[in-house]
């Protein structure tokens, strides 16, 4: 199956960040643009590492974030961090992109960040309710791990995760990258079951995500 975020047209001698970037945006911008038109149609544990991007080169959409990798809503200055906790891919160019089958935003607001790490490898941030596919198999083999972030409207929240329906664990958010084992949560057997995070900050607002495996394919949908 063709990788759909390809592009076609990846210019010469351009870096990883900027590859990354131009392959993920052909699918994603298209979709947004759709949106824009139609109007609206096992406990997580560690605090995982932040603040180790050295750049960034931001999509300009709705929602878009900012070159120091802080993503709030319009009206919202100080905020540090994604509005309400995101997924985040990290790993080699190749191999996000051999992991990463397709990437459908399902809100307007969706949006997507790409961060150079100091050790070469990129971290590809989505914001806003948005869906994505996962290859399995390259998964479970390829160097590349699942976090989510936290931001501050979240910070002191809490967490409950819960397997097909059954609720597991609650956990308190701290500021910052929470691990998403994928890998661990597959070869265990709970994502055929079905997997939701659910999260709510102090102030009430509420942010989803839900994962499931179907054969070769994991499923991930982040919403409210």
């Amino acid at each position: 199956m063709r990788n759909p975020l390809h592009s076609n047209q990846r210019p010469p001698r351009c870096s990883p960040l900027a590859a990354l970037r131009a392959s993920v945006a052909g699918a994603f911008v298209l979709a947004l643009s759709l949106l824009a038109v139609g109007g609206d149609e096992a406990m997580f544990g560690g605090s995982g590492s932040g603040g180790d991007s050295i750049g960034s080169l931001p999509l300009t959409a709705p929602g878009g974030g900012q070159s120091d990798g802080s993503i709030g809503e319009a009206g919202a200055p100080g905020l540090i961090g994604p509005a309400r906790p995101s997924i985040a891919l990290t790993g080699r160019e190749a191999d996000l992109l051999a992991v990463l089958l397709n990437a459908t935003p399902i809100s307007a607001d969706a949006n997507y960040d790409v961060f150079e790490l100091a050790d070469g490898r990129l971290r590809l941030e989505f914001y806003g309710q948005l869906s994505l596919l996962l290859d399995r198999e390259r998964l479970m083999t390829l160097p590349v791990i699942a976090q989510l972030r936290i931001g501050s409207t979240f910070q002191g929240g809490a967490a409950t995760l819960s397997v097909a329906g059954e609720a597991r664990g609650v956990q308190a958010l701290p500021l910052g990258y929470l691990p998403l084992p994928l890998q661990q949560l597959s070869g265990a057997g709970v994502l055929p079951l079905g997997l939701e995070w659910r999260a709510q900050s102090l102030g009430g607002l509420v942010r989803e995500i839900d994962v499931h495996q179907t054969g070769s394919v994991i499923h991930v949908v982040q919403h409210d």
